[in-house]
């Protein structure tokens, strides 16, 4: 199973994986609770997904500092985003993706 988590500057996602169909999604505003909120958010995980084993990818604002102090694989979040698009939308071509700090569009 794929495990991706997108920490930003003002909310975290995850996002569950198996064989290419969703599992589980989550959309929290971490209110500048960074670290909290990614605790529950594992501890839930580790609850309802007990002994099973994940592929990791961690995006983002707040995912990058997590990722090098975890030594977890970090990705840019539009690669990530642009890799999930044509993956699962492949007649979409351009996107707009609105950050708490930022938009970008991809054409």
């Amino acid at each position: 199973m794929e495990l991706g988590i997108d920490l930003g500057s003002s909310t975290a996602k995850v996002v569950i994986l198996k064989n290419k169909q969703l599992q589980y999604k989550k959309y929290i505003r971490h209110n500048g609770r960074v670290k909290e909120t990614l605790r529950e958010i594992l501890t839930f995980l580790n609850s309802r997904y007990r002994g099973v084993s994940f592929s990791v990818l961690i995006t983002g604002s707040a995912g990058m500092g997590l990722a090098s102090r975890t030594n977890l694989p970090f990705g840019q979040e539009v690669i990530a985003l642009s890799k999930a698009i044509r993956t699962f939308y492949p007649d979409v071509f351009t996107f707009i993706e609105l950050g708490g700090e930022d938009a970008k569009i991809v054409l």
